[in-house]
């Protein structure tokens, strides 16, 4: 089935217009559409509920028109309930490689607000998270399901090749507290944090900008850091610094960026020799042409400004 794309971002979010243009075209189609609703099509009716409940409309909706809107609004959750019910050990990892990229996070808030994960095992969840890289930065958005698969989380992190950068950078970094949190278990143990750590200041591809924050930390009851570790990292910070001035007046770094297959609409970074490189979805750009998805693409995909349009690069 082919999806429009209608996703809440905010009720200050430019692309609204668009999407509640598309809202409305999902209404006039409504008896097909919910038919035989497809996974993305369960997640559109979960942002479309969002527009409608928060009293977003377009002008030329005439009262009569936006109550209609609100009463087949009122069956949205009894679809998605349906809809979870069918979610079990047995198609979980399948269901979640059918969310298309922009609807990742809503999918596990589904899983959360109604109760599916009662339903999966650790061992499920833990399958999901090897097979699938980037799963457990959105599962560690959502506390319950921290709490709840704490242990099969913590035994990811340990191996997980970017948790390292993670840790530094959700309680290193100077951020916006007030997007996207993540919740780390209790199970992923000062031990297990601590081997990450030293793990990653061994890999030759360590990012010196990480291994500074590391060298600097200030050790803190949310975040300890040891002597031990800083002085490591302060060690490889040098060692790397003398390998990009050794024979040369200036340091070498550079950006790669390429488009190529990825179904899911994911992005594929990696560090090497001081070169990032970043892989995006050829299918997601060629798929989503429309002004309002292109423009969310600098915020959300490119990340060129933040969700409030102040740019990055500084």
């Amino acid at each position: 089935m082919k999806h429009s794309g209608i996703k809440f971002y905010s009720v200050h979010d430019l692309s609204s217009g668009w999407h509640l243009r598309e809202a409305e075209t999902f209404f006039q189609h409504w008896d097909g559409n919910i038919s035989n609703p497809d996974t993305n099509t369960i997640l559109e009716l979960y942002n479309i509920k969002q527009y409608v409940d928060a009293g977003m409309r377009l002008e030329q909706w005439t009262d009569a028109q936006f109550a209609e809107y609100k009463d087949k609004c009122k069956l949205i959750p009894g679809i998605l309930g349906r809809f979870c019910g069918t979610i079990s050990n047995a198609n979980l990892e399948m269901r979640y490689k059918e969310v298309e990229w922009k609807y990742t996070d809503d999918f596990w808030q589904l899983i959360c607000d109604y109760k599916v994960y009662h339903r999966i095992s650790p061992a499920v969840m833990g399958s999901l998270m090897d097979s699938v890289e980037n799963v457990v930065w959105h599962i560690l958005q959502q506390p319950v399901l921290v709490t709840s698969f704490g242990q099969v989380i913590a035994d990811h992190l340990t191996h997980n090749r970017h948790t390292a950068e993670k840790l530094i950078s959700h309680f290193l970094a100077a951020h916006e507290r007030s997007g996207s949190q993540l919740h780390f278990p209790a199970e992923f143990t000062q031990e297990m944090r601590d081997k990450v750590l030293a793990d990653y200041i061994e890999r030759e591809d360590a990012n010196i900008n990480s291994l500074q924050l590391l060298e600097q930390a200030q050790s803190t009851k949310e975040f300890p850091v040891s002597d031990r570790l800083r002085l490591k990292a302060r060690k490889k910070r040098d060692l790397l610094q003398e390998k990009l001035f050794a024979g040369s007046a200036g340091m070498y770094y550079g950006v790669e960026v390429s488009f190529k297959s990825i179904p899911d609409g994911s992005v594929e970074e990696s560090h090497k020799d001081n070169v990032a490189s970043y892989a995006y979805s050829r299918e997601w750009v060629e798929e989503n042409r429309d002004y309002p998805t292109l423009l969310n693409n600098f915020i959300y995909l490119f990340r060129y400004v933040d969700r409030y349009f102040r740019c990055k690069f500084i």
